[in-house]
C-alpha cells in the first residue's frame, strides 16, 4: 500500500472514489445480500438474535456456505483490489476508506430497505 499523500490538485478524489465504489456496490448488490442472508439465516439464527426464513431450514447451511463463498469472497477480494488499485494509482488518501464502504454498501442496503423500488430497477427474469 502507498505512502504517499494525495497529489496536489487532486481534489477530486471523493468524486472518483464514490464512482468507483457505487459501480462495484451495484455489481455486488446480490452477492452481499446472500452474505446477509447467510449471517441472518444460519450463524445469528444459531445465537438466538434472528430466526432463520422458514423456507431455508430444510436445504442447511452447505447450500448458503457455497453461496457466500463463490459469490460474496470473491466481490469483497474484488472491492478491495480495486481500492488498493485506485488508493495506488489515484493518489487516494488513507481517508478514502471510510467513504469506499459507504458506497459500497449503499445500493445493497437500498435495496434491502425499499424492495419494491429494487424490483423495478431489476425486474425478476
Amino acid at each position: 500500500m502507498s505512502t504517499k499523500s494525495a497529489r496536489p490538485g487532486s481534489r477530486l478524489w471523493p468524486l472518483k472514489s464514490a464512482l468507483l465504489n457505487l459501480g462495484l456496490g451495484g455489481l455486488g448488490v446480490l452477492p452481499l445480500h446472500f452474505g446477509r442472508s447467510f449471517l441472518h439465516d444460519h450463524p445469528l439464527a444459531a445465537l438466538g438474535v434472528t430466526s432463520p426464513a422458514p423456507n431455508d431450514v430444510d436445504d442447511g447451511a452447505m447450500v448458503a456456505v457455497v453461496l457466500v463463498v463463490v459469490l460474496t469472497l470473491p466481490m469483497l477480494g474484488a472491492f478491495v483490489l480495486a481500492n488498493v488499485l485506485a488508493a495506488d494509482t489515484a493518489g487516494f488518501p488513507q481517508r478514502h476508506w471510510g467513504l469506499a464502504v459507504l458506497m459500497f454498501l449503499l445500493p445493497t442496503m437500498a435495496a434491502t430497505l425499499w424492495p419494491s423500488a429494487a424490483a423495478e430497477l431489476f425486474p425478476p427474469w
